[in-house]
């Protein structure tokens, strides 16, 4: 068991320790790449260029990503801020368990369950896939949470 946290441990630590570092260093350039998006999907001249092509696939992308762009550039906004308001990495994993808290609870069984199937496969030692890991999380789930209510 107690090889089994210090693997956990290790796993949060490269983590963070990396991601921390590049995420801080980066995380304007990501702020300004989706901004740059959403101004282009936003744009009316945008809407005009995909109704003068012809067909009806671009049509539909365009509806999609006018949907999705505004959500993501909020959520790249949000990262950004907590990123750079973090002095160190259990400063900024505090903030994004705050902000998950104000989620709805999809969007934090969401989170979690992606977490969780990261977090299997780097535990894995690349012995599983990624789809293999979230459908362990998945499973872990529904045994823990969702049998309980039935």
């Amino acid at each position: 068991m107690k090889k089994f946290i210090k693997r956990i441990t290790d796993v949060f630590a490269v983590f963070f320790g990396k991601e921390f570092k590049f995420l801080k260093a980066n995380s304007a350039a990501a702020v300004k790449i989706t901004e740059a998006l959403k101004n282009i999907v936003e744009s009316p001249l945008a809407r005009i260029v995909v109704n003068v092509i012809p067909g009806e696939l671009d049509n539909m992308l365009f509806d999609k990503a006018q949907k999705i762009v505004p959500v993501i550039a909020a959520k790249v906004a949000i990262a950004h801020g907590i990123i750079q308001a973090g002095s160190s990495n259990a400063a900024v994993l505090a903030s994004i368990i705050a902000e998950l808290q104000k989620r709805n609870k999809d969007a934090r069984v969401g989170f979690w369950l992606e977490f969780s199937a990261r977090l299997n496969q780097a535990l894995s030692d690349g012995k599983m896939t990624l789809a293999e890991a979230a459908a362990l999380a998945q499973l872990a789930y529904v045994e823990l949470y969702e049998n309980k209510s039935k």
